[in-house]
């Protein structure tokens, strides 16, 4: 692993948001990449120094997108949240930004999902709602699934064109 690690502070370097480097910087990103990769080396399938460079790039990728959420979070200001919909997972906007007709046009809109991912097949709901919702990685949904991160990624492309065409079904407004 040591000789990957130029090549991985390079990544995480250019891909590390310049307000969160204090927070994590691309050596500590690293080093948590190295960690895991022992951790779990028997997962790693690949027979290739260059897979082996990809599977250790997904990994990091990973960490750096749970700092970026957890970091982020840190950074936002909740008071100036409020909620969309008590029926949906929770999402929150600024409530600075809502008038009553847009508070109105939010609860329509996140109706018209509701109803449209509702008519989803229960394979393509789940893969956009562990995705969107739940912002897992494609590997991870994939090993929920059962099947591969590539069919992950596909299937989650398919569902949200199928979720656009639900949306866009008469009765929608869309």
């Amino acid at each position: 692993m040591e000789g990957c690690r130029r090549y991985l502070l390079l990544v995480a370097s250019r891909q590390l948001d310049p307000d969160l480097k204090r927070k994590a910087g691309a050596s500590d990103l690293v080093q948590e990449t190295f960690h895991d990769a022992h951790r779990d080396f028997n997962k790693f399938r690949g027979e290739s120094v260059q897979e082996f460079y990809a599977w250790l790039t997904g990994i990091m990728n990973h960490r750096m997108a749970n700092h970026v959420r957890h970091f982020r979070a840190l950074m936002r200001d909740v008071g100036r949240e409020s909620p969309l919909d008590e029926d949906m997972r929770p999402i929150s906007i600024p409530a600075q930004d809502l008038t009553p007709c847009r508070q109105a046009q939010l609860r329509d809109d996140s109706r018209q999902l509701r109803e449209a991912l509702a008519r989803l097949p229960e394979s393509l709901r789940v893969v956009i709602v562990l995705r969107s919702w739940d912002r897992e990685t494609f590997v991870k949904i994939g090993d929920r699934l059962g099947i591969s991160a590539d069919a992950a990624h596909q299937r989650w492309t398919n569902a949200v064109s199928r979720l656009k065409q639900e949306l866009r079904r008469p009765g929608n407004d869309r």
